[in-house]
């Protein structure tokens, strides 16, 4: 809350709300990015649930290796995710690399 009573809304709260009302009705999901260390998170991991329901199970992964909530994206359109990872310089194979280079630095 601000001084005034106000909620302060962060840009990131904001982001997750967007992301999660572009996946309404949407209950399956593949993980498109690498495969977390642990057996976390497999890359190419089906998943069914709301996008809520597949963060909050995940909430360990996503706070831990950020951009990796961006890396679920729904079954209809998991060739358009994988054309746009294999041709590189869009928003999704920047959350891959950026995943893979946390994941290289974290050692675990």
């Amino acid at each position: 809350m601000s001084k005034n009573n106000i909620p302060v809304v962060s840009e990131s709260d904001t982001a997750k709300a967007a992301e999660a009302a572009k996946y309404n009705g949407v209950k399956n999901f593949v993980y498109v990015g690498p495969s977390l260390p642990g057996g976390r998170l497999k890359s190419n991991a089906v998943l069914i649930g709301t996008y809520a329901e597949i963060m909050e199970y995940h909430k360990e992964a996503v706070s831990r290796y950020p951009g990796v909530e961006r890396l679920f994206v729904p079954v209809s359109s998991l060739a358009d995710a994988k054309a746009k990872l294999q041709n590189g310089g869009n928003a999704l194979s920047k959350y891959y690399q950026d995943v893979a280079a946390k994941i290289r630095t974290k050692g675990d």
